[in-house]
C-alpha cells in the first residue's frame, strides 16, 4: 500500500516539474527582454493559462508533495532529532541553494551574492522556503497535536496563504506565511489518508470537486505571485481531489509507471537547472546563430512548445550526468 502511494506522489511530482519548466519557458515568450517584437502576441495567447491557471496549481502541489513525503518519512521513523533534521536538510537544500545560486550568478553576469542571503534569487527561492517549512513542520510533529488543534493551525496557515508577508526577507523565511499552508496540508493529508479515501470512495465526488475548483481558477484568474482566499480555497479543493483520485489507480500494473517514477528521481535536478538552461537557449548568441527571433514570430505555437521540451530534456540530461558522479549525487541526489 505504501509503495503504491509513493508511486502516486512520484507521478504528481513529475506533473509539477513539467508544468514549472513550461511556466518559465512560456513566461520568457512575453518578457520584453527576450523577444520584444512578439511580446503582445505571446501575452495575448499564453498569459492567462500560463500565469494564472496551471502554475497556481502546480507550485502549491509541489510544496504539498514535499509535506506529504515528509510526514511519510516522519511516521517511518526518520529524523530522530533536531540536529539530524538540520544536518540532512541543510546539506540537501541549503548547500545546493548556495552552490548553484553562485554558479548561476557567475555564468549569467548577474553577480548579486547578497540576494542569496535574502533567499530571493531566481527560482531558487523555493529551496530556503522549503527548509523553513521542514523545520516548522517538524516542530508541529514533535508536539503531537490532536485533530482539533491541527485543524485550527491549518485554518491559521490558510489565512496566512493569502495574507501579506509578515516575516523579514532573510533566507526565504518571509515565504513561510504564503507557503506553509500547502506543506502542512500535505502532512495532514498523509496522516489522515485513510479518512480521505473513505470520503472520496466514489470517484464522481473527486471529479466534481476538481471540476468546480478548476472553474473558479479559470473564471476568476489571479496572476502568479498574488493570492486570493477564493483562489487558494479552489486550489485546496483541486489538490485534495487530485490526490484522492490518483490514489485510486493501480499504477503498478502499468509499465509506464516505472519510467515515470525513475524520471521523478531527477525532479530536484531539473528544477535546479531548467531556468539557467532556458536562458542559455535564448541567449543573444543563440538568437543570432539560430534565428530565434524569426522562429518565435512565425511559429507562435510550435516554438514555445519545442523550447520548453528542449529545456526539459537538457535539464534532465544534466541531472542524469550529475547523478553519475559522487559530487552530483551529493548535491541533487
Amino acid at each position: 500500500m505504501e509503495a503504491k502511494r509513493l508511486d502516486d506522489i512520484s507521478i504528481l511530482r513529475v506533473l509539477c516539474i513539467i508544468i514549472v519548466v513550461f511556466f518559465h519557458c512560456y513566461g520568457m515568450m512575453y518578457a520584453e527582454s527576450h523577444f520584444p517584437a512578439t511580446v503582445s502576441v505571446y501575452d495575448r495567447l499564453y498569459f492567462i493559462p500560463n500565469q494564472c491557471v496551471f502554475i497556481n496549481i502546480a507550485m502549491p502541489m509541489f510544496i504539498f508533495v514535499s509535506g506529504y513525503l515528509f510526514q511519510y518519512l516522519l511516521m517511518k521513523g526518520k529524523y530522530h532529532t533536531w540536529s539530524d533534521l538540520l544536518k540532512k536538510k541543510g546539506l540537501r537544500i541549503l548547500l545546493p541553494y548556495f552552490v548553484f545560486g553562485t554558479f548561476f550568478m557567475f555564468t549569467t553576469n548577474n553577480w548579486h551574492p547578497f540576494r542569496l542571503l535574502l533567499g530571493t534569487y531566481w527560482h531558487l527561492w523555493f529551496l530556503p522556503m522549503l527548509f523553513w517549512c521542514f523545520l516548522l513542520g517538524y516542530g508541529l510533529y514533535k508536539i503531537s497535536l490532536g485533530l482539533c488543534a491541527e485543524c485550527i493551525l491549518l485554518i491559521i496557515a490558510y489565512c496566512g496563504s493569502f495574507s501579506p508577508l509578515l516575516f523579514p526577507r532573510w533566507m526565504g523565511v518571509n515565504y513561510i506565511t504564503s507557503s506553509f499552508y500547502w506543506f502542512y496540508l500535505g502532512m495532514l493529508l498523509y496522516k489522515y489518508r485513510g479518512c480521505l479515501l473513505e470520503i472520496f470512495s466514489k470517484p464522481i465526488l473527486g471529479i466534481s470537486l476538481f471540476s468546480l475548483s478548476l472553474f473558479i481558477i479559470c473564471c476568476f484568474p489571479v496572476a502568479y505571485g498574488g493570492s486570493k482566499w477564493y483562489g487558494n480555497l479552489a486550489v485546496t479543493c483541486s489538490l485534495i481531489s487530485i490526490s484522492a483520485l490518483i490514489s485510486k489507480v493501480d499504477w503498478e500494473k502499468y509499465k509506464i509507471t516505472t519510467s515515470i517514477t525513475k524520471f521523478s528521481a531527477y525532479s530536484f535536478g531539473i528544477y535546479i537547472w531548467h531556468n539557467w538552461v532556458a536562458l542559455m537557449l535564448i541567449s543573444n548568441t543563440s538568437k543570432r546563430l539560430f534565428g530565434l527571433q524569426e522562429l518565435a514570430a512565425n511559429h507562435v505555437i510550435l516554438f514555445p512548445l519545442c523550447f520548453s521540451l528542449i529545456t526539459l530534456a537538457i535539464s534532465w540530461g544534466i541531472s542524469w550526468c550529475m547523478m553519475k558522479t559522487k559530487v552530483g549525487r551529493f548535491l541533487i541526489g
